[in-house]
């Protein structure tokens, strides 16, 4: 009689059980430790207690038999589990977990393989201890998970892990290759004062909640993080790395942050890479001050783009700012509208298109009820052309030489269409406007041109 469980290569139940014990569920047989849990459930305390001690004794063995693997795999656990003590190799491979499970001080000696397992309680694993890999990858946890003081002494992968409520790093100690790539937190992520002494992989990780980066410490290990990637990450809400010292490549190209992103007190490393990097929050009481930092930071490694990327952040911060003026609100508004904040040389050059086009429009209007032709009636379709180019003509001469038109012969040009004087008085009053605002974008032109490409 054989148990119906197969495992994800297809191998079939691992355990030597007796005849007796296989039980019929639904039609098919099985094994205690791979029976469904919704059979388990019938359990009472006592004989889901007695299930458990049997697991536990399966997983604790004396060291001279850690040279074979505990296999676990797919194992089915009712209610709420502890385990104390050494462990050498143990795979719980798709396992499922109904209650809290408690791994307390625990010590991994060899490999601990948790694939796909599933937990529906609370995990604890504080202080333990993995000196191998550790392989947490597609594991479900559906409350909350507790790694804090945990030690991995070589890899640790949680690839594609889910964590429904709150997760807790703090204090772990990653000294191998820490993996989390695709992995989904749908609650806080907390990993302060984490240490990650190798290289950490978050890509494509999904944040839903706050998350903590952050350490309080100063000058120790704790505050010094190697090789980290976290691009196209999504963070949705506050994200704090505060006094974090990253002293290799650091990427968050493609990452997205909903939420405030806060780097006071950090070092960054100069191969930082923030390509194509969102960050939405402008309206927090700090943003101002946090991308004032990322600024700054940017001006000591001389990174001019970046520099200018956060110092229009930071402007786009303080006009939410109740204590700002308006006016200052008004002409910052205008310079993003213009240049952004001097980063764009092509929205100069649009806007004075732009104006130039509206003037002349706005100058034929003008001269059109007076035009010498016009006998009250709407003026022959040639006559509307010939004076729309003249208005062209004289809008970009207000350009390429500014305040032309208060020059001696500067109205000539349409003093021919009316014997009117008070259009033309008109006119040149809205031409002295339009060579300012025409200086003004000329000038942002220039300045946008010179920031990029600035030395020193």
């Amino acid at each position: 009689m054989q148990c119906k469980y197969t495992n994800h290569l297809g191998h079939g139940c691992q355990f030597p059980i007796d005849r007796d014990e296989i039980v019929q569920w639904d039609g098919e047989l099985w094994c205690p430790f791979h029976l469904p849990l919704e059979c388990k459930k019938d359990w009472s305390g006592d004989e889901i207690a007695a299930f458990n001690r049997r697991v536990i004794g399966v997983v604790l063995r004396p060291p001279q038999s850690w040279t074979r693997e505990v296999n676990l795999d797919g194992v089915v656990v009712p209610g709420d589990i502890r385990f104390d003590g050494e462990f050498g190799e143990v795979s719980f491979i798709s396992a499922q977990f109904s209650g809290d499970v408690i791994f307390h001080h625990a010590q991994f000696s060899r490999d601990a393989n948790f694939n796909d397992a599933q937990f529906s309680g609370n995990v604890f694993f504080p202080d333990a201890q993995f000196s191998r890999g550790a392989d947490f990858s597609d594991a479900q946890f559906s409350r909350g998970a507790n790694f804090a003081d945990a030690q991995f002494s070589d890899f640790a992968v949680f690839d594609k892990a889910r964590f429904r409520k709150h997760a807790f790093f703090s204090g772990v100690k990653f000294s191998g290759s820490a993996h989390f790539r695709n992995a989904q937190f749908s609650d806080i992520a907390y990993f302060r004062n984490a240490q990650f002494s190798r290289s950490a992989g978050f890509e494509d990780a999904q944040f839903s909640g706050a998350t903590d980066f952050s350490t309080t410490a100063n000058g120790d290990r704790n505050r010094t993080v190697q090789q980290i990637d976290f691009r196209r990450c999504h963070f949705h809400g506050n994200a704090n790395f505060a006094n974090r010292e990253f002293q290799s490549s650091t990427d968050f190209s493609d990452t997205t942050f909903e939420g405030l992103a806060t780097f006071h007190g950090c070092h960054l490393h100069q191969d930082t890479n923030f390509d194509g990097t969102v960050f939405k929050d402008t309206s927090s009481p700090g943003a101002a001050r946090a991308y004032r930092t990322l600024r700054l930071t940017m001006e000591q490694h001389r990174a001019r783009l970046e520099e200018g990327r956060f110092y229009a952040l930071e402007q786009k911060a303080l006009r939410h700012k109740s204590d700002i003026p308006r006016t200052y609100k008004l002409f910052s508004r205008l310079y993003e509208i213009t240049s952004d904040y001097g980063r764009s040389a092509l929205r100069p050059l649009a806007c004075l298109a732009t104006t130039t086009a509206a003037a002349a429009l706005i100058y034929m209007h003008v001269l059109i009820p007076f035009l010498t032709v016009n006998d009250g009636g709407i003026p022959p379709g040639d006559v509307l052309v010939a004076t729309l180019g003249k208005c062209v003509d004289f809008s970009t001469t207000q350009v390429v030489r500014p305040f032309s038109a208060w020059s001696r012969f500067g109205m000539d040009g349409l003093a021919s269409l009316t014997t009117h004087h008070a259009p033309l008085v008109i006119v040149r009053v809205l031409a002295l406007i339009q060579s300012l605002v025409s200086a003004a974008l000329i000038g942002l032109f220039v300045l946008a041109v010179r920031w990029r490409f600035r030395r020193g």
